[in-house]
């Protein structure tokens, strides 16, 4: 389609700017504070020195204060929780997950040149986005005509974020008019231009589903259904990518009945798409050279392979994106996005070929060789 019809609500992206050196990673993920251990957590077993730090750094809580429960699958919201932790951290801010502002309309504000407001989230009917080739999308918001008319002719600008959370909100000047709807209703638009990764792609779908959930002056959609803070921080930063689970929520929202995610298992492939769109890459500075594996192409993941962040499931470098995901996996990988030292230089031996009828052989688990 030419056209991408958004009802209820813009949808436009907070990025954050910061440019974080290998050198400088570790200053981001101070010890905050004591670790005294965890009961189920054995001294001496591989992944306990990465517990220890998960602890000390606040990028991971025990499930009780005395214990870790390290083979427990993890939830989308633990996923979620980590990578708004990290947002928050690579953005500057000390890992703390920003409430969100009482005043969700503030989120959208449309202002004169004088600076007078003109219109808020609540009164945006549509927005409608032609992809471009040339790296730029035309976008164009609708208002009740009536809330223009004054204006035609003349530039606004369009303010989107809220401030206090890191990432800088945007600002894009459009110019106001009055144009005729499918409906042949007369209505107000405002016509500007946006960088197309500002979109996201599938993240657009998301974007429509929460914005629209905003419109609820009760906020009781909101607080009821979907999870948390952390939910909302990650997507008011851009930072929403794409997974089985979170796509289901998202249709489930757009039909009106949001989801709930409390208690999703997530996969190894879910933490990545989180990951991926939280940790720069300035962060993860290349010390393999692998560029391919036995069950994955994908390039965000040979990211975290290339920086020593993954080493697979085997001595192949299976990615096994479906497997669920245990708390004591997620610690070994968190620990090494926030220690560089601990990043692992790997090259996978080459997988055998598969036999007559395609299937390749068996290959070697190596269960403490994380991930």
């Amino acid at each position: 389609m030419k056209h991408r019809l958004a009802a209820l609500c813009l949808a436009v992206l907070l990025l954050c700017g910061t440019a974080v050196s290998a050198v400088n990673v570790q200053q981001l993920f101070p010890v905050r504070r004591t670790y005294s251990g965890f009961s189920d957590v054995k001294s001496g077993i591989w992944y306990a020195g990465n517990v220890a730090l998960c602890y000390e750094t606040g990028l991971m809580d025990g499930k009780s204060a005395d214990t870790f429960d390290p083979d427990a699958l993890v939830t989308m919201p633990e996923v979620l929780a980590v990578c708004a932790r990290l947002k928050s951290l690579f953005c500057g801010g000390d890992g703390t997950i920003p409430s969100l502002p009482e005043d969700l309309g503030s989120f959208l504000q449309i202002r004169t040149d004088d600076g007078k407001t003109i219109a808020r989230l609540g009164d945006v009917t549509e927005v409608l986005v032609t992809p471009s080739l040339k790296g730029e999308d035309t976008a164009v918001v609708r208002l009740p005509a009536d809330t223009i008319e004054e204006l035609v002719g003349q530039t606004v600008t369009i303010h989107a974020g809220f401030s206090g959370i890191p990432g800088q909100p945007q600002q894009y000047t459009g110019t106001c008019s009055l144009k005729k709807n499918d409906k042949g209703e007369t209505v107000g638009e405002i016509q500007f231009t946006v960088p197309s990764h500002h979109w996201g792609g599938d993240l657009w779908g998301t974007h429509v589903a929460v914005t629209g959930l905003y419109k609820d002056p009760s906020l009781s959609t909101i607080q009821n259904y979907w999870w948390g803070d952390a939910y909302l921080f990650l997507i008011l930063c851009r930072e929403m990518p794409f997974s089985p689970h979170l796509s289901q929520a998202t249709g489930a929202a757009m039909n009106g009945k949001p989801a709930n995610m409390q208690g999703v298992t997530a996969t190894r492939q879910d933490l990545f798409a989180c990951l991926s769109e939280v940790v720069p890459s300035e962060a993860l500075p290349a010390i393999n050279s692998i560029s391919s594996l036995p069950d994955t192409d994908d390039e965000e993941v040979l990211r975290f392979y290339n920086a020593g962040i993954l080493t697979g499931m085997d001595k192949f470098g299976t990615f096994d994106g479906d497997k669920p995901l245990t708390r004591k996996e997620m610690a070994a990988m968190l620990s090494r996005i926030a220690r560089p030292s601990l990043r692992v230089k790997f090259t996978p031996v080459r997988a055998p070929a598969g036999d007559e009828d395609g299937n390749s052989q068996p290959q070697v688990h190596l269960p403490n060789s994380v991930l």
